[in-house]
């Protein structure tokens, strides 16, 4: 039996309702996703419906902001590559679309983590009073001679490169926050028979003559090296790429806030605390020092990347001037009388002068093309040469000295020849060169108009000149 008809109010139900908003109720979403960072006001009705009280408002800027581990727009970061080789250092831009600003060209020095190799090879010539290892690498047989400098080789470049490894990447945890235990503070140093045979003596007294606990002769023909010895052999190779880092920042009035350290050596445990300890707070304020996943592949995995999207990299700054070499019509008051050059119709020309398409610190865009034009100097030529050149000399006038020798300062890097075989309009011809700065390799393309053909050349960038 239905003893009463039912009463209530129907808001009781909203109200009551777990984990969601009663009519009283306005709620906001927040939704940040990849590109935007959107904010609106919603009301719910009793029926379960949404009222969307505001327009969605928001910035994009937000999303940049807020990213882990990536600098905002108004940031500039540094990388610091520290390989085998070299320590490279570059400053960054990251544009609000991802995309990225090279500020800097990279500039650094030798002290990759193979000169941390050569400290400990040194310490060795010194220990058994051997300059260079005469005695080992110059017996006087050949087969011999070879076969010790690949046991050389092996020794520092081997046994001891596992070990330099181990100390990097252990620095922190056993060394810095806890203390190491017994058996963790000697590195062992295996010596290949031949060394240690020619050696043994050498090596005893020269143990004995350090008077030093830290550097011992264990078993099976090993050389024990102490953890705070082993820091020796890091110490100066690190404190010349510290040097380079301190004074990039000052350079930069310290408008740099994080530090990305990668590569092999630049992304070990020991690097990062020494980086750590040389940026004190009160001379380089809010710096954030970032070791990315997997450092010694970050550089193979951005020019990965950089191949499947050029656009990533925005900009960048030239690390030298390119050009070709040109003649024009020779002007008394600039052109040294020595450069005159007369063609066999008698045109007066300046030669060996150089024609720059971009400038040493220059700031171009991924996409940047650059064209000239061109014409044969004499009638009859069935071909146009174009000498490509490199130099750091930002004021570069002439290529080559009156005589055809090379300017200090410059490098050829070859030469693109297209032909040109039309010669019934005589000079009056055009040939266009263009240099394209959209991809790590300058390409560089010669196309003469009259017939149709075109050249082209690759200019490597990322190859390291002296």
């Amino acid at each position: 039996d239905v003893l009463s008809s039912p009463e209530g109010k129907e808001r009781d139900v909203a109200k009551f309702s777990i984990g969601i908003p009663h009519q009283t109720d306005k709620y906001m979403v927040v939704d940040v996703g990849a590109g935007t960072a959107d904010f609106s006001v919603h009301g719910l009705t009793l029926e379960g419906n949404i009222d969307v009280l505001s327009s969605p408002e928001g910035k994009e800027r937000d999303v940049a902001k807020f990213s882990i581990g990536i600098p905002h727009q108004t940031d500039k970061y540094m990388v610091v590559d520290v390989g085998a080789g070299t320590a490279d250092f570059s400053v960054h831009g990251l544009t609000l679309e991802g995309n990225i600003d090279v500020l800097s060209s990279p500039e650094g020095n030798l002290s990759g983590g193979f000169a941390v190799n050569k400290e400990f090879q040194s310490f060795m010539s010194k220990l058994v009073d051997d300059k260079g290892f005469s005695r080992y690498l110059s017996t006087g047989n050949q087969e011999d001679d070879v076969e010790n400098t690949l046991h050389l080789r092996s020794i520092v470049y081997d046994e001891f490169e596992d070990e330099k490894k181990e100390f990097g990447q252990v620095y922190i945890s056993k060394y810095v926050d806890q203390k190491p235990k017994s058996s963790e503070i000697y590195f062992n140093i295996k010596l290949s028979d031949t060394f240690y045979d020619c050696y043994e003596q050498s090596l005893k007294d020269g143990v004995k003559g350090l008077h030093d606990e830290r550097v011992k002769l264990g078993r099976s023909r090993k050389i024990m090296i102490h953890y705070s010895k082993m820091e020796e052999f890091f110490d100066g190779p690190v404190l010349e790429i510290l040097d380079i880092l301190k004074n990039r920042l000052k350079q930069l009035n310290n408008d740099v806030h994080t530090i990305f350290l990668v590569g092999g050596f630049g992304g070990c445990q020991y690097m990062y605390y020494r980086v750590q300890q040389a940026l004190n707070p009160r001379d380089f304020p809010n710096i954030n020092i970032i070791i990315p996943k997997s450092p010694h592949l970050a550089v193979v995995q951005g020019a990965f990347k950089y191949r499947k999207t050029p656009g990533i990299i925005n900009s960048r700054i030239v690390d030298a001037t390119y050009g070709t070499q040109a003649m024009i019509k020779f002007n008394d008051k600039i052109h040294g009388g020595e450069y005159l050059k007369t063609t066999s119709c008698g045109e007066r020309l300046c030669k060996y002068l150089f024609k720059p398409f971009v400038i040493e610190g220059e700031h171009i865009n991924y996409n940047k093309v650059k064209r000239s034009k061109f014409c044969p100097v004499e009638p009859s030529q069935t071909s146009v040469h174009f000498p490509l050149f490199i130099s750091k000399k930002k004021d570069l006038f002439y290529t080559r000295s009156p005589d055809g020798e090379l300017k200090d300062g410059v490098e050829v890097l070859g030469t693109i020849t297209v032909p040109s075989p039309n010669t019934e309009q005589g000079t009056d011809r055009d040939v266009y060169l263009t240099f394209d700065f959209s991809n790590t390799e300058i390409q560089v393309h010669a196309y003469d108009v009259t017939s149709n053909t075109e050249r082209r050349a690759v200019i490597d960038c990322l190859s390291k000149r002296d």
